[in-house]
């Protein structure tokens, strides 16, 4: 098979494991050594399982997280065990339709995914004191492959070299859950076993989102002056889950209500005020083109277009501007 790495040149590796501490080398990117760090600082990163205990509900039969790279975790109550139970988990943050955020939690309770989230005391009525499982994000393993190693969050940078005998990076690795820190000259992604197009695309996502590896780091030799190489080796790695939203209905006969970050717009056009109107589910924008074609919304007020009345919250009265009153 052939190996898929992000080109190098000369290497330099500054982590714990290979040089006792994390020593930046000269030149590279304070932008991106910012975006590598604030990436990291809500939550941790878990892997999850059911919880498969005989009890009653709610004090069984969530989930069980775990911290990866460590060998205890804190739970919600703040004591430390090697798992902590969680009786509800809430994947709205990630903002899902109902088949994704399924299709989600099934890969993260088989092995599939990691989430980043945080855990905190329950205080609702039937939950105070259980563990609840926020995620904030999700990252879905590219193949069945066991990881292995070490997990890293991994960052893709514009190549930094000052010389043969000097540093070449082309991604900062930060250890999850972890303060160590380092710089690669390359990642190969192959030991993961995914096809040719799902490396290239995971290579391209290294500059733009990052990527969370399992692996570990090998030193290459390289001839004098040249530092040795070093790569990150991947066991698995995993690509972050988008948010993804296809149609959902809402208001109508049974009030069906929107997701938080989605506002619901009555599908019927002329229906101010009228009871019982379908909608359908639709993002708020947050920016829309100068573009004239007037709609007249059901608060009396004339919108540029469609997505200016949608931007106010707004329901739809009619096309073209609204009629003065008098």
């Amino acid at each position: 098979m052939a190996r898929s790495t992000i080109p190098i040149a000369a290497v330099f590796l500054a982590t714990a494991a290979a040089c006792g501490g994390a020593t930046e080398p000269a030149g590279v990117d304070e932008g991106a050594i910012g975006e590598a760090r604030a990436a990291l600082e809500v939550g941790e990163h878990y892997v999850v399982r059911r919880d498969l205990r005989k009890c009653a509900s709610p004090w069984c039969g969530g989930y069980l997280v775990r911290a990866v790279n460590r060998a205890v975790t804190r739970c919600a109550d703040g004591q430390v065990r090697p798992e902590c139970y969680a009786a509800v988990a809430d994947y709205s943050e990630l903002r899902l339709d109902p088949p994704a955020e399924a299709a989600f939690e099934q890969a993260l309770l088989t092995d599939q995914a990691i989430a980043r989230a945080t855990l905190h005391a329950g205080a609702g009525p039937g939950l105070y004191g259980l563990g609840m499982l926020y995620v904030r994000e999700g990252w879905r393993a590219a193949t069945r492959a066991a990881p292995t190693g070490t997990f890293f969050r991994v960052l893709g940078v514009d190549r930094q070299c000052h010389g043969l005998q000097t540093a070449c990076v082309t991604a900062i690795e930060t250890e999850l859950n972890g303060s160590s820190r380092g710089f690669v000259a390359g990642v190969d992604l192959t030991g993961a076993g995914a096809s040719s197009r799902a490396t290239g695309a995971a290579l391209l996502e290294l500059r733009r989102t990052g990527l969370l590896v399992a692996g570990r780091n090998v030193v290459l030799p390289a001839p004098f002056p040249v530092r040795a190489r070093v790569e990150l080796v991947a066991s698995q790695f995993y690509t972050r889950v988008q948010p993804r939203v296809g149609t959902i209905s809402c208001a109508g006969f049974v009030g069906r209500p929107c997701p938080s970050w989605l506002a619901c717009d009555l599908a019927i056009a002329g229906a101010c005020h009228g009871a019982d109107v379908p909608g359908v589910c639709k993002a708020v924008p947050e920016a829309c083109l100068d573009v004239e074609q007037p709609v007249c919304g059901c608060d009396g007020a004339t919108y540029s277009n469609d997505c200016f009345r949608r931007m106010a919250g707004a329901q739809l009265d009619h096309a073209g501007a609204c009629t003065p009153a008098g």
